[in-house]
């Protein structure tokens, strides 16, 4: 199992939507995961404080619904950061979002993946 998503996130994901649906939606979250990073750094480079604060709310609760907890609580403490025009913490927990690695396992392609 990912070291980044909560199995038990995931088994609720799961009986949400069905085992196929499930895997396809982490899957695409972890495929998508860099370019939603690159998107906070896209925010902080250009000093756009409201699309930082856009980009983070969307990663906060995407990640919260696949269980990478991890990843939505830097999220939020981006956004929260981004909102009050705060520029060094929100760069600062873009540094420790993009120190988040895709992990190998079921729930992305990996061994047993999708």
């Amino acid at each position: 199992m990912s070291a980044v998503l909560d199995p038990g996130a995931l088994r609720i994901l799961e009986d949400d939507l069905g085992s196929t649906a499930a895997r396809d939606f982490a899957g695409r979250y972890l495929d998508e995961l860099p370019a939603r990073i690159a998107r906070l750094h896209r925010a902080v480079r250009d000093g756009d404080i409201e699309e930082g604060y856009a980009a983070a709310l969307s990663l906060s609760s995407t990640s919260g619904m696949v269980g990478a907890v991890v990843v939505a609580r830097l999220a939020r403490g981006f956004a929260l950061a981004a909102r009050h025009g705060l520029g060094w913490p929100a760069a600062r927990s873009l540094g420790d979002l993009t120190v988040v690695r895709r992990p190998v396992g079921p729930w992305c392609g990996g061994p047993g993946g999708r």
